[in-house]
Protein backbone atom coordinates (compact mmCIF):
# COMPACT_ATOMS: atom_id res chain seq x y z
CA UNK A 1 0.00 0.00 0.00
CA UNK A 2 0.69 3.64 -0.57
CA UNK A 3 2.62 5.32 2.22
CA UNK A 4 1.19 9.04 1.81
CA UNK A 5 4.07 10.59 3.63
CA UNK A 6 7.12 8.74 2.03
CA UNK A 7 5.76 7.88 -1.60
CA UNK A 8 4.83 10.65 -3.92
CA UNK A 9 2.44 8.46 -5.93
CA UNK A 10 0.44 5.21 -5.82
CA UNK A 11 2.14 2.31 -8.26
CA UNK A 12 0.67 1.71 -11.21
CA UNK A 13 -0.88 -1.55 -10.09
CA UNK A 14 -2.93 0.43 -6.69
CA UNK A 15 -4.43 2.76 -9.58
CA UNK A 16 -5.32 -0.26 -11.55
CA UNK A 17 -6.77 -1.69 -7.91
CA UNK A 18 -8.55 1.36 -6.84
CA UNK A 19 -10.43 2.34 -10.03
CA UNK A 20 -11.46 -0.78 -10.78
CA UNK A 21 -12.76 -1.34 -7.19
CA UNK A 22 -14.81 1.64 -7.63
CA UNK A 23 -16.10 0.70 -11.11
CA UNK A 24 -17.61 -2.70 -9.30
CA UNK A 25 -19.23 -1.00 -6.56
CA UNK A 26 -20.61 1.89 -8.88
CA UNK A 27 -21.14 0.14 -12.67
CA UNK A 28 -22.78 3.31 -13.74
CA UNK A 29 -19.41 4.86 -13.59
CA UNK A 30 -17.34 3.05 -15.87
CA UNK A 31 -16.95 3.51 -19.32
CA UNK A 32 -18.56 1.67 -22.31
CA UNK A 33 -16.62 -0.64 -23.95
CA UNK A 34 -16.25 -1.99 -27.54
CA UNK A 35 -16.77 -5.48 -28.75
CA UNK A 36 -13.17 -7.02 -28.47
CA UNK A 37 -12.09 -5.03 -25.91
CA UNK A 38 -11.17 -5.99 -22.13
CA UNK A 39 -13.69 -5.36 -19.54
CA UNK A 40 -11.00 -3.67 -17.36
CA UNK A 41 -11.10 -0.86 -19.93
CA UNK A 42 -14.44 0.01 -18.42
CA UNK A 43 -11.93 1.68 -15.78
CA UNK A 44 -9.95 3.61 -18.02
CA UNK A 45 -11.73 6.93 -17.25
CA UNK A 46 -11.13 6.77 -13.57
CA UNK A 47 -7.47 5.41 -13.27
CA UNK A 48 -7.02 8.89 -15.62
CA UNK A 49 -8.80 11.07 -13.36
CA UNK A 50 -7.03 9.45 -10.11
CA UNK A 51 -3.45 10.05 -11.94
CA UNK A 52 -4.33 13.52 -12.75
CA UNK A 53 -5.79 14.33 -9.10
CA UNK A 54 -2.35 13.01 -7.26
CA UNK A 55 -0.62 15.11 -9.88
CA UNK A 56 -2.47 18.33 -8.86
CA UNK A 57 -2.68 17.55 -4.88
CA UNK A 58 1.59 17.01 -5.08
CA UNK A 59 1.91 20.54 -7.14
CA UNK A 60 -0.28 22.41 -4.70
CA UNK A 61 1.80 21.32 -1.82
CA UNK A 62 5.29 21.86 -3.54
CA UNK A 63 3.74 25.48 -3.56
CA UNK A 64 2.97 25.27 0.10
CA UNK A 65 6.62 24.00 0.83
CA UNK A 66 7.98 26.86 -1.37
CA UNK A 67 6.19 29.58 0.08
CA UNK A 68 7.03 28.20 3.74
CA UNK A 69 10.48 28.24 3.02
CA UNK A 70 10.43 31.36 1.27
CA UNK A 71 9.68 33.11 4.62
CA UNK A 72 11.89 31.29 6.44
CA UNK A 73 14.23 32.39 4.36
CA UNK A 74 16.25 28.91 3.76
CA UNK A 75 17.89 29.25 0.61
CA UNK A 76 19.29 25.82 0.44
CA UNK A 77 15.95 24.01 1.43
CA UNK A 78 14.13 26.16 -1.17
CA UNK A 79 16.13 25.20 -4.45
CA UNK A 80 16.08 21.22 -3.53
CA UNK A 81 12.89 21.71 -2.70
CA UNK A 82 12.02 23.39 -6.33
CA UNK A 83 14.28 20.69 -7.98
CA UNK A 84 12.54 17.73 -6.00
CA UNK A 85 8.51 18.63 -7.17
CA UNK A 86 9.46 20.52 -10.62
CA UNK A 87 7.64 18.85 -13.24
CA UNK A 88 10.46 19.58 -15.82
CA UNK A 89 14.33 18.87 -13.98
CA UNK A 90 16.67 22.16 -14.95
CA UNK A 91 19.77 23.36 -13.08
CA UNK A 92 19.13 26.11 -10.54
CA UNK A 93 21.60 29.01 -9.31
CA UNK A 94 23.91 28.29 -6.99
CA UNK A 95 23.09 29.47 -3.53
CA UNK A 96 25.21 32.04 -2.25
CA UNK A 97 26.81 29.35 0.46
CA UNK A 98 29.56 27.00 -0.88
CA UNK A 99 26.18 24.46 -1.48
CA UNK A 100 26.72 23.20 -5.68
CA UNK A 101 24.35 23.81 -7.80
CA UNK A 102 21.74 20.99 -8.60
CA UNK A 103 22.69 20.01 -11.73
CA UNK A 104 20.66 17.82 -14.15
CA UNK A 105 21.04 14.13 -15.41
CA UNK A 106 20.20 13.02 -18.51
CA UNK A 107 18.08 10.15 -17.95
CA UNK A 108 19.33 7.02 -17.89
CA UNK A 109 18.15 4.27 -20.10
CA UNK A 110 14.95 2.37 -18.68
CA UNK A 111 14.91 -1.09 -17.60
CA UNK A 112 18.18 -1.69 -16.85
CA UNK A 113 18.43 -3.61 -13.30
CA UNK A 114 21.73 -2.09 -11.87
CA UNK A 115 24.52 -4.13 -11.51
CA UNK A 116 26.81 -5.38 -8.81
CA UNK A 117 30.93 -4.23 -9.45
CA UNK A 118 32.99 -6.58 -11.04
CA UNK A 119 36.16 -7.01 -11.81
CA UNK A 120 38.38 -8.32 -14.28
CA UNK A 121 39.85 -11.14 -14.44
CA UNK A 122 43.28 -10.83 -12.01
CA UNK A 123 42.14 -7.53 -10.84
CA UNK A 124 40.46 -6.47 -7.49
CA UNK A 125 39.56 -3.16 -5.64
CA UNK A 126 42.84 -2.30 -4.62
CA UNK A 127 44.25 -3.14 -7.71
CA UNK A 128 41.56 -0.86 -10.00
CA UNK A 129 42.10 1.90 -7.11
CA UNK A 130 45.81 2.15 -7.92
CA UNK A 131 45.43 1.36 -11.70
CA UNK A 132 43.24 4.49 -11.58
CA UNK A 133 45.96 6.56 -9.60
CA UNK A 134 48.33 5.84 -11.90
CA UNK A 135 46.62 6.56 -14.78
CA UNK A 136 45.72 10.24 -13.85
CA UNK A 137 49.39 10.59 -12.98
CA UNK A 138 50.32 9.92 -16.57
CA UNK A 139 47.21 12.00 -18.15
CA UNK A 140 47.79 14.50 -16.37
CA UNK A 141 47.56 18.07 -18.85
CA UNK A 142 48.15 15.57 -21.92
CA UNK A 143 46.67 16.42 -24.88
CA UNK A 144 46.44 13.07 -26.42
CA UNK A 145 46.07 11.06 -22.96
CA UNK A 146 44.81 7.62 -24.91
CA UNK A 147 48.50 7.26 -27.08
CA UNK A 148 50.35 8.07 -23.62
CA UNK A 149 52.69 4.54 -23.11
CA UNK A 150 50.76 2.47 -20.95
CA UNK A 151 47.19 3.98 -21.03
CA UNK A 152 45.83 1.39 -23.37
CA UNK A 153 47.17 -1.66 -20.91
CA UNK A 154 45.36 -0.12 -17.98
CA UNK A 155 42.20 0.89 -19.85
CA UNK A 156 41.92 -2.64 -21.00
CA UNK A 157 42.83 -4.38 -17.34
CA UNK A 158 40.08 -2.59 -15.95
CA UNK A 159 36.94 -2.68 -18.71
CA UNK A 160 34.78 -4.74 -17.18
CA UNK A 161 35.09 -2.72 -13.65
CA UNK A 162 34.30 0.76 -15.68
CA UNK A 163 31.32 -0.69 -17.35
CA UNK A 164 29.66 -2.44 -14.32
CA UNK A 165 30.48 1.52 -12.61
CA UNK A 166 28.84 3.33 -15.21
CA UNK A 167 25.89 0.99 -15.04
CA UNK A 168 25.25 1.04 -10.98
CA UNK A 169 26.28 4.33 -10.10
CA UNK A 170 25.28 6.41 -13.04
CA UNK A 171 27.57 9.14 -13.32
CA UNK A 172 27.44 12.54 -14.96
CA UNK A 173 29.99 12.12 -18.01
CA UNK A 174 32.13 15.01 -16.55
CA UNK A 175 32.42 12.57 -13.75
CA UNK A 176 33.82 9.42 -15.96
CA UNK A 177 35.97 12.24 -17.30
CA UNK A 178 37.34 12.98 -14.26
CA UNK A 179 37.98 9.55 -12.57
CA UNK A 180 39.41 8.37 -16.23
CA UNK A 181 41.04 11.57 -18.50
CA UNK A 182 41.25 9.09 -21.59
CA UNK A 183 37.55 9.88 -21.97
CA UNK A 184 38.26 13.61 -22.39
CA UNK A 185 39.00 13.67 -25.39
CA UNK A 186 37.30 12.46 -28.89
CA UNK A 187 39.49 9.39 -30.14
CA UNK A 188 39.87 7.97 -26.48
CA UNK A 189 35.83 8.32 -26.26
CA UNK A 190 35.64 6.29 -29.49
CA UNK A 191 38.82 3.45 -28.22
CA UNK A 192 36.42 3.01 -24.99
CA UNK A 193 33.55 2.23 -27.21
CA UNK A 194 35.74 -0.62 -29.42
CA UNK A 195 37.14 -1.56 -26.09
CA UNK A 196 33.28 -2.25 -24.89
CA UNK A 197 31.26 -2.73 -28.09
CA UNK A 198 34.11 -4.07 -30.64
CA UNK A 199 35.23 -2.81 -33.61
CA UNK A 200 32.21 -1.89 -35.77
CA UNK A 201 29.68 -1.65 -33.10
CA UNK A 202 29.20 2.17 -34.57
CA UNK A 203 30.65 3.34 -38.40
CA UNK A 204 31.48 7.12 -39.28
CA UNK A 205 28.44 8.95 -40.53
CA UNK A 206 30.31 9.77 -43.90
CA UNK A 207 30.08 5.81 -44.35
CA UNK A 208 26.87 6.18 -44.90
CA UNK A 209 25.58 9.03 -46.73
CA UNK A 210 27.39 8.01 -50.17
CA UNK A 211 27.09 11.22 -52.98
CA UNK A 212 23.75 9.21 -53.50
CA UNK A 213 21.74 9.09 -50.45
CA UNK A 214 23.11 12.51 -49.87
CA UNK A 215 21.41 13.61 -52.25
CA UNK A 216 18.36 11.79 -52.55
CA UNK A 217 17.94 13.12 -48.78
CA UNK A 218 18.49 16.83 -49.54
CA UNK A 219 16.17 16.88 -52.52
CA UNK A 220 13.71 15.29 -49.98
CA UNK A 221 14.09 18.41 -47.49
CA UNK A 222 14.36 20.91 -50.12
CA UNK A 223 10.97 20.71 -50.15
CA UNK A 224 10.52 21.52 -46.89
CA UNK A 225 10.81 25.45 -46.09
CA UNK A 226 11.29 24.85 -42.89
CA UNK A 227 14.55 23.39 -43.64
CA UNK A 228 15.86 26.21 -45.53
CA UNK A 229 17.50 28.04 -42.64
CA UNK A 230 19.05 25.87 -40.91
CA UNK A 231 19.98 24.04 -44.19
CA UNK A 232 21.90 27.44 -45.65
CA UNK A 233 23.65 27.97 -42.03
CA UNK A 234 25.12 24.32 -42.16
CA UNK A 235 26.02 24.83 -46.03
CA UNK A 236 28.20 28.40 -45.20
CA UNK A 237 29.96 26.59 -42.52
CA UNK A 238 31.25 23.52 -44.38
CA UNK A 239 32.31 25.62 -46.84
CA UNK A 240 33.62 27.91 -44.95
CA UNK A 241 35.97 24.89 -43.07
CA UNK A 242 36.38 22.96 -46.32
CA UNK A 243 34.07 19.83 -45.84
CA UNK A 244 31.12 18.54 -47.56
CA UNK A 245 28.19 21.32 -47.59
CA UNK A 246 25.85 18.15 -48.40
CA UNK A 247 26.74 16.09 -45.74
CA UNK A 248 26.18 19.05 -43.30
CA UNK A 249 22.87 19.96 -44.70
CA UNK A 250 21.53 16.72 -44.42
CA UNK A 251 22.17 15.94 -40.36
CA UNK A 252 21.90 19.41 -39.98
CA UNK A 253 17.88 19.63 -41.36
CA UNK A 254 17.66 15.48 -40.30
CA UNK A 255 14.58 16.39 -37.90
CA UNK A 256 12.58 17.61 -40.68
CA UNK A 257 12.99 14.45 -42.05
CA UNK A 258 10.81 13.34 -38.84
CA UNK A 259 6.82 13.40 -38.84
CA UNK A 260 6.81 15.79 -36.39
CA UNK A 261 9.46 18.15 -37.57
CA UNK A 262 8.27 20.96 -35.36
CA UNK A 263 8.40 18.95 -31.93
CA UNK A 264 11.55 16.98 -33.39
CA UNK A 265 13.73 20.04 -33.78
CA UNK A 266 13.72 21.51 -30.68
CA UNK A 267 17.18 20.74 -29.11
CA UNK A 268 18.79 19.05 -31.93
CA UNK A 269 21.42 22.02 -32.37
CA UNK A 270 21.10 24.93 -30.08
CA UNK A 271 22.12 28.56 -29.81
CA UNK A 272 22.08 28.49 -26.26
CA UNK A 273 23.26 26.31 -23.22
CA UNK A 274 20.22 24.01 -22.81
CA UNK A 275 19.07 23.14 -18.60
CA UNK A 276 18.17 19.88 -19.46
CA UNK A 277 21.26 17.61 -19.83
CA UNK A 278 19.82 15.78 -22.84
CA UNK A 279 22.14 15.39 -25.40
CA UNK A 280 22.73 18.45 -28.05
CA UNK A 281 24.97 20.23 -30.36
CA UNK A 282 26.04 23.97 -28.47
CA UNK A 283 26.68 26.54 -31.66
CA UNK A 284 28.66 29.67 -30.69
CA UNK A 285 28.39 31.49 -33.73
CA UNK A 286 31.40 34.12 -35.10
CA UNK A 287 31.42 37.67 -34.23
CA UNK A 288 29.02 38.52 -36.65
CA UNK A 289 26.66 35.71 -35.71
CA UNK A 290 27.26 33.49 -38.09
CA UNK A 291 28.37 29.79 -39.08
CA UNK A 292 31.28 31.33 -40.33
CA UNK A 293 35.06 29.95 -39.42
CA UNK A 294 34.99 31.45 -36.50
CA UNK A 295 32.33 29.55 -35.25
CA UNK A 296 32.52 26.97 -32.37
CA UNK A 297 30.62 23.36 -32.40
CA UNK A 298 30.47 22.06 -29.01
CA UNK A 299 29.11 18.41 -28.03
CA UNK A 300 26.95 18.67 -24.82
CA UNK A 301 25.86 16.28 -22.52
CA UNK A 302 24.25 16.72 -18.41
CA UNK A 303 25.14 19.81 -18.71
CA UNK A 304 28.48 19.74 -19.75
CA UNK A 305 31.26 19.82 -22.91
CA UNK A 306 31.18 16.11 -23.80
CA UNK A 307 34.97 16.36 -24.67
CA UNK A 308 37.92 18.92 -24.57
CA UNK A 309 39.00 18.47 -28.33
CA UNK A 310 38.61 21.89 -29.66
CA UNK A 311 37.42 22.73 -33.00
CA UNK A 312 35.06 19.47 -33.71
CA UNK A 313 32.95 20.02 -36.46
CA UNK A 314 29.66 19.37 -36.79
CA UNK A 315 29.22 15.70 -37.75
CA UNK A 316 32.44 14.77 -35.27
CA UNK A 317 30.22 16.09 -32.25
CA UNK A 318 27.26 14.47 -33.19
CA UNK A 319 29.33 11.13 -33.47
CA UNK A 320 31.18 11.76 -30.57
CA UNK A 321 27.49 12.25 -28.74
CA UNK A 322 26.31 8.67 -29.89
CA UNK A 323 29.36 7.42 -29.00
CA UNK A 324 28.97 8.75 -25.14
CA UNK A 325 25.54 7.60 -25.06
CA UNK A 326 26.12 4.15 -26.11
CA UNK A 327 28.99 4.02 -23.49
CA UNK A 328 26.63 5.98 -20.45
CA UNK A 329 23.38 4.29 -21.74
CA UNK A 330 21.59 7.71 -21.71
CA UNK A 331 17.91 7.42 -23.11
CA UNK A 332 17.40 9.90 -25.61
CA UNK A 333 15.12 12.77 -25.19
CA UNK A 334 11.45 11.68 -26.10
CA UNK A 335 10.94 14.53 -28.19
CA UNK A 336 14.03 14.14 -29.97
CA UNK A 337 14.18 10.03 -29.79
CA UNK A 338 12.68 9.56 -33.88
CA UNK A 339 15.20 11.91 -35.24
CA UNK A 340 18.35 10.37 -32.96
CA UNK A 341 17.60 6.77 -34.05
CA UNK A 342 17.41 7.38 -37.43
CA UNK A 343 21.33 8.74 -37.01
CA UNK A 344 22.03 6.23 -34.27
CA UNK A 345 20.53 2.97 -35.66
CA UNK A 346 20.02 4.00 -39.48
CA UNK A 347 23.23 6.11 -40.16
CA UNK A 348 25.45 4.77 -37.92
CA UNK A 349 24.65 1.06 -37.57
CA UNK A 350 24.35 0.87 -33.81
CA UNK A 351 21.97 -1.74 -32.37
CA UNK A 352 22.06 -1.55 -28.73
CA UNK A 353 18.07 -0.86 -28.47
CA UNK A 354 15.43 -3.31 -27.17
CA UNK A 355 13.01 -4.00 -29.69
CA UNK A 356 9.84 -3.61 -27.18
CA UNK A 357 11.27 0.38 -27.18
CA UNK A 358 10.14 0.89 -31.13
CA UNK A 359 7.40 2.54 -31.62
CA UNK A 360 4.89 3.56 -34.64
CA UNK A 361 5.76 6.90 -34.87
CA UNK A 362 9.35 5.54 -35.69
CA UNK A 363 8.95 2.45 -37.75
CA UNK A 364 6.77 5.06 -40.04
CA UNK A 365 9.65 7.73 -39.87
CA UNK A 366 12.45 4.87 -40.74
CA UNK A 367 10.01 3.33 -43.56
CA UNK A 368 9.95 6.78 -45.18
CA UNK A 369 13.52 7.06 -44.70
CA UNK A 370 14.28 3.81 -46.13
CA UNK A 371 11.89 4.92 -49.05
CA UNK A 372 14.04 8.32 -50.01
CA UNK A 373 17.29 6.47 -50.08
CA UNK A 374 16.34 3.29 -52.43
Amino acid sequence: MMNYATDFYPRSEEYDRVARAVVTKYPFLGDPIKPGQDEECKAASIRRQLVQRFKTMRLRESKKQVEMFQMKGDETVLLRTKEKYSRRKRALPCPASDTPALLPKAKRRRGLEPVKLMYDEGSDRESVAADRQTLLELCDKREKPHLITGVKEIMARTKLYRRTWTLTVRPLWKEVGTDWPTLRTKDGIYAELQLQRGANFARPISDFLTVRRRRLLLDDLKKNDNAFEIMALANKAAVERGESAHMWQVIAALPHLSMDPKKNYGQWISMEELGDGIPHVLVKPDKNGEWGPGAKFIPMIDGYQASNDKNLSLLECFELLVHVVHLSDIAWNPALAMTWRLLDEEIMGCRDWEPKKFTTNYALCRARFSKIIK
